[in-house]
């Protein structure tokens, strides 16, 4: 029974750690925000890549809250994870990598100019995707985004939308607006063409009211899972953060840095993932948000091979 044991918690570390790796090597091209208090000189309607290098420069002067370029629906059972970064307050758990990097709580840090990954598998705490300036320590933090930080006080880059893909892959970006910027539409999301440039009026996918929140709500981090009509329907399922301050976060029973969860063209029902399955406490805010998913059917041959190795390695230890 021991050795069973022993067997099954090996079987599930190297589940988990190749879910990492190979999570790791498919968000080698992203896409992400910055806000309009940030050092960088890129306006904050701009979406950026590693560089950076725009790739949808707006024109209209407000700041970009939350991006996604849309999952298809039927992805939706298959996270396996997150991608997602915080604001310049968040602090993380203790052990975390947003701890970490935020000197060791809610402090004015480099927390917030970087991305973080949590697993569905391994719940409670986060990991270094892409650094901000990539100086991690003790070493490489992943891949540096080209963004400045500075330790002790602002001003550091604060990345507060993301996707962990390149151009967009279906041709349209659905997104969301700060409230300071684009007023009485921050908790509405929209949907426009690729590029190049927003749209004065655009459209929406969803109104406020249809997710159940008011036009004093603050949707700063977004995933969406469309059939691919571009309207938010029955088949549909959006993720999403609330920023602090958001007068639905009491009645939902959520906090800034859970993920919501709204489907079926319905209004929000729910939180999906707490703050604290993601390393983050519950005072923490989420502000950029992209999921990981079950690795396709040519990764899952290579996890074979490694569960294949460490059966291997069990039998020879193992009494007859």
């Amino acid at each position: 029974m021991h050795t069973n044991t022993h067997l099954h918690t090996s079987l599930t570390a190297i589940f988990c750690c190749i879910c990492l790796v190979l999570t790791s090597a498919t968000t080698s091209a992203i896409s992400f925000s910055i806000d309009a208090t940030s050092p960088t000189p890129a306006p904050p309607d701009d979406i950026l890549m590693p560089g950076p290098a725009l790739i949808l420069p707006g024109l209209s002067g407000f700041d970009v809250n939350g991006i996604s370029y849309g999952h298809a629906h039927t992805s939706f059972p298959l996270v396996a994870g997150f991608g997602f970064s915080v604001d310049r307050v968040s602090g993380g758990i203790p052990g975390s990598a947003t701890f970490v990097e935020s000197g060791g709580g809610p402090t004015f840090g480099e927390q917030s100019a970087d991305i973080y990954s949590a697993t569905v598998a391994v719940p409670g705490t986060n990991t270094m995707a892409f650094d901000g300036d990539g100086l991690f320590p003790p070493g490489a933090g992943g891949p540096a985004l080209g963004l400045i930080e500075v330790v002790g006080g602002p001003p550091t880059d604060n990345l507060d939308a993301l996707d962990l893909r390149g151009p967009p892959p279906i041709g349209v970006i659905f997104w969301t607006a700060d409230a300071i910027t684009l007023p009485g539409s921050s908790a509405d999301i929209f949907i426009t063409p690729a590029g190049p440039g927003y749209t004065a009026a655009p459209p929406a996918y969803v109104l406020a009211g249809t997710l159940g929140l008011g036009a004093a709500d603050d949707i700063d981090a977004l995933v969406v899972f469309d059939d691919g009509d571009g309207i938010y329907g029955a088949a549909d399922t959006i993720l999403l953060s609330l920023a602090p301050g958001s007068p639905s976060l009491p009645g939902l029973a959520a906090g800034p840095g859970d993920i919501l969860v709204a489907s079926g063209g319905g209004a929000i029902t729910g939180t999906y993932a707490p703050a604290g399955a993601l390393g983050l406490t519950p005072g923490d805010n989420l502000n950029a948000l992209d999921v990981h998913f079950i690795p396709e059917p040519s990764s899952l041959l290579l996890l074979g091979i490694g569960i294949s190795i460490l059966m291997m390695s069990h039998r020879r230890w193992l009494p007859c």
